[in-house]
């Protein structure tokens, strides 16, 4: 049986001479050919430019990933440099300056107790309570082991009137190190402040007996002396040693030291002013910015000495360094009064009641400005306030002539404006006898 093949596959068919196919890839090589002897012979003037696109776009790319894939590269100071400047200036007792040197490498050195510590009482003794408060508590983070980290806080908490956080830190402290006389004469702080002045006194000497070369021992023991056991011979003693001590150990507390000093010079025992100013002007020549120097001059200057001239400088600093001291403000009204210059005066009083001042008398020199002025109704809200507050008892212990203010003052300005005496809350007296002065 014969089977019959498909004619596709009966065998290749013959191929023709002439392909196109082939034609068509000999020309393209014979072109190619040309292409690369042409690029071959003007290869200088082809090559710079190759480059300069390859190149471009290599740049392109590498700067696009940089930007994509790494952050933004940040400047880490070298502390060393502002560390030596701030302690040079320190040692100067220039303790501004310090405290600027520091403040601009304060978190490269999260560990440094010393320079928190620094901070801290420098921030105080410029008048920034706050901030102090906030570095003193840094202060214990930098190393929650250190005795003298408990102890700083242990001041900004006794000075902050937070007695109980006073005598807790300074306990801890002494916990670390029993034998730490820093901490023992902040515990005496505490005590005193909390009015435990038997228990005060008695850790105050134990602290100088454990180091007789400290100066908070003795700074602590002024204080007790001076106001509590009326021993104003033994407060100026300790404060004049404090003082030698500090201005050495710890310049930014050497004006607070001499501050004692000068308390005690103008009491009645001895009545030398001339003196108090001549330490407080040093001192104000080395530590310029020093809150309480600044103060107690001005009221020597004021009160004492009655130079207001002289007053009104070392007031106004104080005002300009911490606008929010209603105790200087009220002061420097009192200034400006006294120097006839009423309007200036008022603005400084409503400048310490803006600041929260606890104190009723503020309310009073106020208002009593508004009414020189013939203001009534601006002084109204103001003795209505300032009364309520004397009648409350809500006052600093020692606010000059608080009964004076329920009884004289206060009634007198408010008999000139018919303010009432009541608001229907409670009874308040009515004094028998007024007067303007207070």
């Amino acid at each position: 049986m014969q089977i019959r093949t498909p004619k596709r596959y009966q065998g290749m068919q013959r191929r023709s001479v002439f392909s196109c196919g082939r034609f068509f890839i000999s020309l393209i090589m014979v072109t190619l050919i040309l292409i690369g002897v042409g690029i071959y012979y003007n290869r200088d003037l082809i090559q710079p430019t190759a480059d300069r696109i390859i190149g471009s776009a290599l740049n392109s790319i590498e700067a696009r990933a940089a930007t994509q894939m790494a952050p933004l590269p940040t400047a880490t100071p070298d502390p060393s440099v502002n560390l030596v400047n701030g302690g040079n200036a320190w040692e100067r007792g220039n303790i501004t300056d310090a405290v600027g040197f520091y403040e601009q490498i304060i978190a490269s050195v999260p560990n440094d107790v010393m320079v928190y510590q620094r901070m801290t009482v420098g921030l105080l003794t410029r008048g920034e309570v706050q901030e102090a408060l906030d570095y003193a508590e840094h202060t214990v983070t930098a190393d929650p082991f250190s005795p003298d980290a408990w102890a700083t806080r242990s001041l900004l908490m006794s000075w902050q009137n937070d007695y109980q956080q006073g005598i807790a830190s300074a306990l801890q402290a002494l916990d670390f190190d029993k034998d730490h006389a820093q901490a023992k004469a902040f515990l005496a702080y505490g005590y005193w402040g909390a009015g435990q002045v038997e228990l005060a006194s008695s850790r105050a000497d134990e602290a100088i007996a454990l180091d007789p070369d400290r100066w908070e021992g003795y700074w602590v023991r002024g204080l007790i002396r001076e106001n509590s056991l009326l021993d104003i011979t033994g407060a100026l003693d300790d404060f004049g040693r404090a003082f030698t001590l500090a201005s050495e150990q710890n310049p930014a507390m050497a004006g607070i030291t001499v501050s004692g000093m000068a308390r005690i010079l103008v009491r009645p025992e001895y009545r030398n002013y001339d003196r108090a100013v001549e330490l407080l002007e040093q001192m104000r020549s080395l530590d310029p910015d020093n809150r309480a120097v600044l103060y107690t001059l001005g009221e020597v200057q004021f009160r004492y000495r009655g130079d207001y001239g002289q007053a009104l400088s070392p007031l106004t600093e104080c005002t300009r360094i911490n606008p929010q001291d209603y105790d200087c403000q009220y002061l420097l009204g009192r200034t400006y009064n006294s120097l006839d210059n009423t309007d200036a005066a008022l603005l400084a009083f409503e400048a310490a009641i803006e600041a929260g001042s606890p104190w009723a008398r503020h309310y009073w020199w106020a208002a009593n400005m508004y009414i020189a002025e013939g203001k009534c109704s601006e002084a109204t809200p103001l003795l209505q306030t300032g009364f309520r507050m004397a009648q409350l008892g809500d006052l600093p212990a020692d606010d000059e002539g608080a009964d004076d203010l329920i009884t004289e003052a206060f009634p007198a300005l408010m008999s000139t404006c018919r303010v009432s005496f009541g608001d229907g809350n409670a009874p308040l007296q009515t004094p028998t006898e007024a007067t303007e002065e207070g």
